[in-house]
């Protein structure tokens, strides 16, 4: 009996400070951000995950490769190829292509904020962006949920959307509804 309350109590006590290895949590969703800065003329992309879902889809697309093994150049054009394999932008019918500049993690949290290079781009009203976000869906299929906020200031141009595995597609004209 006793034994039986150490094993629960440590197990209770694991998913309270360590997250990944208690149960795992209940929330399937990401939060990405893409805002233009006027000022300077770049779009500034950040995208927040759950570090342990990351793991897991990264580990998963490297086909049970070990990311530790891997030079921290190699591991950047993994995390690269990943991000614009599931998180596919376009301008003007023109691919914008994501590069990983680093990450924080938020441990008490268990989040993972992925930030990514300022690209320049010159935009103007009437312009199209097309966001197709599928961050996790082959892992956790339509429990997942990505919100996306698009911020384009100068054109007045604020939208939110949470894609999801049956609508993953986002279609904003700078200026317009």
């Amino acid at each position: 009996m006793l034994k039986a309350k150490v094993v629960i109590s440590l197990f209770v006590l694991s998913a309270i400070f360590w997250p990944s290895l208690g149960l795992s949590h209940p929330l399937k969703l990401s939060s990405t951000l893409i805002k233009h800065d006027p000022a300077k003329g770049v779009v500034v992309i950040e995208c927040k995950v759950f570090a342990d879902d990351f793991s897991k889809s990264i580990y998963r697309s490297l086909q049970g490769s070990d990311i530790s093994k891997l030079s921290a150049d190699d591991k950047r054009k993994t995390i690269n190829n990943y991000l614009n394999r599931y998180l596919r932008i376009t301008f003007n019918g023109k691919p914008f292509l994501i590069k990983f500049k680093g990450s924080k993690y938020i441990r008490s949290q268990n989040v993972l904020v992925l930030m990514f290079e300022e690209n320049k781009l010159a935009v103007q009203e009437g312009d199209q962006i097309i966001i197709q976000n599928r961050l996790f869906f082959d892992d956790f299929g339509p429990a997942q949920k990505n919100h996306i906020f698009v911020q384009f200031p100068k054109y007045k141009t604020e939208r939110r959307n949470i894609t999801t595995i049956n609508n993953d597609t986002l279609i904003i004209k700078l200026g317009g509804l």
